[in-house]
């Protein structure tokens, strides 16, 4: 995944437009589609900018995957028993439930666009009968 694909995922799970991140950037919508396209280089300093803007650390922007990892600890001697997930991997948690909950949306609109096709389909065979 390209650094310009990894802050479009952060920011569209952060429900920030581009010209949301444009306008706080100083810069025009094209230029900042640029970013995301990959038609521009993006310096640390950008890359901070950008980081700050979506409210995430540089790090989550640089080590963000598709593939969802987080680390729990079970030992109870390091950290009390309690998960420790870190920040890559609470933005990708996030992202990820608003993507099921998005999916979970659409299969429920295609389960009740089906069901109105059934009925139809049977209405039409009750009537040929």
């Amino acid at each position: 995944m390209e650094l310009g694909e990894k802050i479009r995922a952060i920011r569209e799970m952060k429900g920030y437009s581009q010209t949301y991140l444009a306008t706080h950037m100083n810069i025009s919508q094209t230029a900042y589609s640029k970013i995301e396209r990959g038609e521009t280089q993006v310096t640390p300093e950008k890359l901070q900018t950008i980081a700050d803007i979506l409210e995430v650390p540089k790090e989550s922007i640089e080590n963000f995957s598709e593939k969802f990892f987080i680390n729990i600890t079970g030992d109870n001697n390091t950290n009390n028993g309690n998960s420790n997930i870190n920040s890559v991997d609470k933005v990708l948690l996030e992202y990820l439930i608003q993507r099921i909950t998005l999916l979970e949306q659409k299969i429920e609109q295609m389960e009740t666009h089906y069901q109105a096709q059934q009925k139809q389909w049977l209405d039409l065979l009750n009537k040929k009968s």
